[in-house]
């Protein structure tokens, strides 16, 4: 009869959003300070360079932008420029982006504020209103029932509690950008040197071995390549490659993480 099929449906729709929906949550660590507590160090590993940042007190201090002021994602600009002007203590380079037509790839929350949501294929990071970092599978419905603060969206997971989940040992060696949690909640972003037309960098295994050294509990991979920029207390501290090739250059991209 009607009612068995409409049962079908509804549980079919169901399965479709839990299938769609698949993350992790995980409360932020949270200080007495009225700062961010940030603690950055620059540390080297696989034969390049690693910049590091870890906050322990997130909530209200963690920030993703983009160049435009109104909210959107129109445009691109460097790193650099977009830490500037919004006072980061320490930025890098936020998550993938198109050039034809420009613009974001997946979901931005800037500030409480959406500026992108739309269904794609790759794991995105946020914190909540609540102070939960929400880390994974996360679909446009998520994105406006969850109260989200900051939001980006990334490409994959690294690391999920703690154990390397990068399938494949080998793969493109390129510089790397990477957001993610450890144990306690607290927030860790993360560069690394190289350049692709030298095969100077990192494979995602050995991205996501190294930030398991360095403590890393849950964490995915954001844009990398000649995106992969640095900027720390006024300037930029890495050895950005934007086009691909062995000189210092900043790329312009679409979104940026920073700590203020």
């Amino acid at each position: 009869g009607e009612q068995p099929r409409m049962w079908n449906l509804a549980i079919l729709v169901s399965m479709m959003l839990m299938v769609q929906s698949s993350y992790i949550t995980q409360k932020a660590h949270q200080t007495a300070s009225s700062g961010p507590d940030l603690h950055y160090q620059e540390v080297h590993q696989f034969y390049t360079n690693g910049f590091l940042a870890v906050v322990d007190n997130p909530v209200g201090h963690f920030h993703v932008y983009t160049p435009d002021s109104e909210y959107t994602c129109g445009g691109h600009e460097v790193t650099s420029k977009q830490a500037k002007n919004h006072n980061c203590t320490f930025a890098t380079n936020g998550g993938p982006f198109k050039y034809v037509p420009q613009g974001c790839i997946g979901n931005i929350v800037t500030d409480g504020t959406i500026v992108h949501a739309e269904k794609s294929n790759f794991d995105g990071f946020g914190l909540t209103q609540d102070g939960d970092f929400v880390i994974g599978a996360i679909t446009t419905l998520d994105v406006h029932h969850l109260k989200f603060e900051q939001l980006l969206t990334g490409f994959s997971w690294l690391l999920t509690h703690g154990k390397n989940v990068v399938k494949s040992e080998g793969g493109k060696i390129a510089p790397r950008t990477a957001i993610g949690t450890d144990k306690d909640g607290r927030l860790m972003i993360f560069e690394a040197d190289g350049d692709e037309l030298l095969k100077e960098g990192l494979t995602l295994y050995q991205l996501a071995e190294w930030l398991k050294m360095l403590g890393g509990y849950n964490v995915i991979n954001l844009d990398d390549g000649g995106s992969s920029t640095t900027f720390y207390d006024g300037k930029v501290v890495n050895y950005p490659t934007c086009h691909d090739i062995p000189y210092w250059c900043e790329r312009a991209v679409v979104s940026i993480t920073c700590i203020k």
